[in-house]
């Protein structure tokens, strides 16, 4: 069995990646071949500088990226960087002809690889000659414009969450296990759902977002109101996620919530009572067309 591959580390696996597997798709179906995607299990940041680098940086989490990337695969296989960091682009192609039965290998215009970092497409192409790898080339892909994952990592962390979701092409996830707050929430009448994620995931600009939310064990998503801030009315000092889900019944706590952000609504504001607090949620809940009971 062999495959055709390509390489990288996908991180959202926006609408430049889906180019990338749309074109393994193609080729695989030309070659009546099977597909595989190589990426890595840490950001290749976090392990050439140091582990924290990508705190709050990375728009999927491990998880997420590899349940994106089966869609697109037969085979995705997660390395861990820092065991194949130190391998020559020669030693590499060695590697994925011997290991994981890559045949055709399809490279991104821009994409290089190995400690050795060659510069041209015909050293590559020379070595992957001699490893028995066949190369394939991308074009650019430019139907949006310049599309990258820094580029929505900027977007996101300037609240432009409609702009981040045209270049993913499809609504920036969040997702955590819902922890206990203070239930400051609860004692206005909106209970919110306090999410805890990992420190590595990207949180937009502090504000206030029409989301929708997958629940865990409930089939149909809900539609809903998040905050991300501090919560400066009732006095908060550290960064939460809180999502209220009007007419939601029953316990969320332990349970595992997946949010899409659709639009950002609003900055987060400072107000000098909570009833001024409750009357801006009433606002805010019609900018998402819920019907509320109240």
């Amino acid at each position: 069995m062999s495959f055709i591959a390509t390489i990288g580390f996908f991180d959202g696996v926006h609408r430049g990646h889906q180019y990338v597997l749309r074109c393994l798709a193609d080729i695989a179906s030309m070659h009546r071949i099977r597909r595989k995607v190589i990426t890595f299990r840490e950001h290749p940041r976090s392990v050439l500088h140091d582990e924290t680098a990508t705190e709050g940086f990375l728009l999927t989490t491990e998880l997420e990226r590899k349940h994106c990337l089966q869609k697109y695969a037969d085979e995705v296989v997660m390395l861990q960087f820092a065991d194949i960091r130190m391998l020559t682009a020669q030693q590499f192609l060695r590697y994925l002809r011997q290991t994981e039965q890559v045949s055709i290998l399809l490279m991104g215009y821009d994409h290089r690889f190995g400690s050795d970092m060659p510069q041209s497409k015909e050293d590559y192409e020379r070595m992957a000659q001699e490893e028995g790898v066949s190369i394939v080339w991308l074009s650019e892909y430019a139907e949006a414009g310049h599309v990258s994952s820094t580029v929505i990592r900027t977007l996101l962390r300037d609240g432009d969450i409609d702009k981040a979701n045209e270049l993913l092409g499809y609504e920036y996830e969040i997702s955590g296990v819902v922890v206990h707050g203070r239930q400051i929430g609860r004692q206005i009448g909106f209970p919110t759902a306090n999410i805890q994620v990992e420190s590595q995931k990207l949180i937009p600009q502090d504000g206030v977002y029409a989301v929708s939310v997958q629940i865990e064990d409930v089939e149909k998503e809900q539609q809903a109101l998040l905050n991300i801030g501090c919560n400066p009315t009732v006095g908060g000092t550290g960064k939460t996620l809180e999502v209220h889900i009007p007419n939601y019944s029953g316990s969320l706590y332990g349970k595992h919530l997946t949010l899409h952000l659709k639009h950002y609504l609003r900055e987060e504001m400072h107000f000098t009572s909570l009833s001024q607090l409750r009357a801006q949620i009433i606002e805010d809940l019609k900018k998402v067309h819920v019907n509320l009971n109240i």
